[in-house]
């Protein structure tokens, strides 16, 4: 079925442009008129358009705002119908305004509203279709997007530390790498011709100096190119090859200082999607298959089949992950003091809270670990350059006559 772009206004006279699939222009008026528009103009999108579209993307804050005005629509008892039409018209997203209106038609056709958005899998994950069926099936909707609001809130705060973390080692090492090469091409090659001037014995620092600038002076291209080119190839192959991707999560976690962090970055991951999903209904099976999908490590993944599997046996949530070595004795003594006491939910969410400040604390002492070792490679460097070349020149000023 072709899509079409088209230009339409409400009932109140607002204009909005979208797109949308049609079998013909008149299809796609019946179909605009049952959203409550009036279709303007529209035009069948070429190749080159729908390129341009597949390319956009729902940011997670137009998600935030998705889920928080839905929470407020339905607690004020507007129907699901009415709520997506008005976040629809109201929202300033255009690929999420073109989701709504999608979504808004196969709910009106019948369909419920987590399996119209199982229809935009690149939009709506797992975890967020699984929440929004659990209310659902409980009739408790509203609560589900109050959920979602905080899920994903936590999680946008979560990437927001993250990319704050890698942002100043990612700096420093390419300002590094950048001016450790000008040194080498422009400044050491004119220092060495005046050290040849000198003639005498070079120590093996300033040998080494030399060798090392000569070798980058003829292959900086490559040098430069490098790691630029690991950059591209490295993420390609983590996402290409499984068996790569396996024994990157596995080993990455004896890295000292990274490891440790990426683990409870993981951990994290899954006792928040965990407690989103239990609190909203799902089952425990489901909500481990779910939460196992997203924790981000095929290891930690891999183990938490191995548990929900075990829950499926007969065995108790607690004793599933303590087979995995993956959890913490202490998180696991508060799971089970959450079964025995049947406020597994309340225990969730004290693991929740306890490990969102430890993936504070982590990442914190990771940017407290890598600024001074940048600051100690970069100071490495300088005072290699700098004895390098003044150590020949104060012995040769100590050897002229008086």
């Amino acid at each position: 079925m072709p899509v079409y772009q088209y230009v339409a206004i409400n009932e109140k006279g607002r204009k909005t442009r979208g797109q949308m699939n049609a079998a013909n222009s008149l299809d796609l008026d019946e179909r605009l008129q049952e959203l409550g528009y009036e279709l303007i103009d529209a035009k069948q999108a070429t190749m080159s358009r729908l390129s341009a579209l597949a390319r956009r993307s729902v940011r997670t804050r137009d998600l935030i705002e998705f889920s928080l005005h839905m929470n407020e629509l339905i607690q004020a008892n507007v129907p699901i119908l009415d709520a997506l039409a008005d976040i629809r018209d109201a929202t300033r997203s255009a690929a999420l305004r073109d989701v709504l209106a999608d979504l808004t038609q196969n709910v009106a056709n019948g369909e419920m509203l987590s399996e119209a958005m199982g229809h935009h899998s690149r939009v709506f994950s797992d975890v967020f279709v699984g929440v929004v069926a659990a209310g659902e099936r409980s009739g408790n909707l509203e609560a589900a997007f109050g959920h979602l609001t905080r899920h994903l809130k936590w999680q946008d705060e979560l990437n927001d530390r993250l990319r704050s973390a890698a942002r100043y080692p990612a700096f420093v090492l390419v300002v590094t790498l950048g001016m450790a090469i000008a040194l080498m091409v422009f400044l050491v090659p004119q220092l060495a011709t005046f050290l040849e001037t000198l003639r005498m014995e070079l120590p093996l620092a300033t040998r080494l100096l030399l060798g090392v600038a000569d070798v980058v002076e003829v292959y900086w291209p490559l040098i430069l190119a490098t790691p630029l080119a690991l950059a591209l190839l490295l993420p390609a192959m983590y996402t290409r090859s499984e068996r790569f991707a396996y024994l990157v999560d596995r080993y990455v976690y004896y890295v000292p200082v990274i490891g440790p962090t990426l683990r409870k970055i993981a951990l994290s991951r899954f006792a928040h999607f965990f407690t989103v999903l239990y609190k909203s209904g799902v089952g425990i099976l489901d909500c481990m298959e779910t939460s196992r999908r997203v924790v981000g490590n095929r290891v930690l993944s891999d183990s938490l089949a191995v548990a929900k599997d075990r829950v499926r046996g007969g065995s108790n949530l607690t004793e599933a992950l303590r087979t995995t070595g993956q959890f913490p004795d202490m998180v696991l003594r508060m799971i089970k003091v959450g079964e025995d006491s049947g406020n597994l939910d309340h225990s969730l969410e004290s693991i929740s809270y306890f490990y969102d400040r430890e993936v504070d604390d982590a990442v914190q002492s990771l940017v407290g670990a890598v600024r001074p070792a940048l600051t100690l490679i970069i100071g490495a460097m300088l005072g290699w350059v700098v004895l390098s070349i003044m150590g020949p020149i104060y012995d040769s000023f100590s050897n002229l006559p008086i």
